[in-house]
């Protein structure tokens, strides 16, 4: 192979000088987009969804498997809100079983009405 076929030393660093441009550029547009992207979902979700919360004593259903299907989910209940340990998360138990306790997230409970 003749020596003028290869790339000259000071090509091969302006080439990665500016590939390493690039890759850099190419970065921060992706992070950005990634961002841009992420409000956009946010604010579709923040449309539909709706505030919820509930107080310790609160008497809830849970969205449990049920026992004959993995697959098929059903209310259970009622379960007593023991303690809200963060903004989306409750510690539950069964009613008249305080030991055996749940830490699920809001979005598996809802409000039980007699």
């Amino acid at each position: 192979m003749p020596d003028e076929d290869l790339p000259q030393p000071q090509n091969i660093l302006s080439y990665v000088l500016q590939m390493r441009e690039r890759l850099k550029s190419m970065s921060e547009l992706a992070q950005q987009n990634l961002e841009q992207a992420q409000q956009r979902q946010k604010s579709y979700y923040d449309q539909r969804a709706r505030s919820r919360s509930f107080a310790e004593g609160d008497k809830v259903l849970v969205m449990l498997p049920s026992d004959s299907s993995k697959l098929l989910a059903k209310w259970q209940g009622p379960f007593e809100v023991t303690r809200k340990l963060g903004s989306t998360t409750y510690e539950v138990a069964k009613l008249g079983q305080r030991h055996s306790r749940r830490v699920l997230h809001i979005n598996l409970l809802k409000e039980y009405r007699c």
